[in-house]
């Protein structure tokens, strides 16, 4: 099984500086936090690039609201999701 570094992540997204945000996109898909994308994950990052391009209907690289509402995607709720979760005490 191949992995991919996480510098080879650079195709994520530019952040405010015009670099990769690498951290986000390891969080997003690097699913046993090893600080790699091995080839499951890669096609994960594939699957989700070519559902944006399906939804991105006006070609600009961005969802906007309106593409994201005519596709019905459910919008998350500030404090759900991933990394939330509360431990039992």
């Amino acid at each position: 099984m191949s992995s991919i570094p996480a510098e080879a992540a650079q195709g994520a997204k530019a952040g405010k500086r015009g670099r990769p945000n690498q951290a986000r996109f390891l969080s997003r898909f690097d699913a046993d936090h090893n600080g790699s994308i091995d080839t499951t994950e890669a096609e994960r990052v594939r699957l989700a690039y070519d559902a944006m391009k399906k939804l991105d209907t006006n070609g600009d690289s961005q969802l906007s609201d309106s593409e994201i509402t005519a596709a019905k995607i459910p919008q998350r709720k500030a404090g759900k999701g991933r990394g939330n979760k509360k431990a039992n005490a």
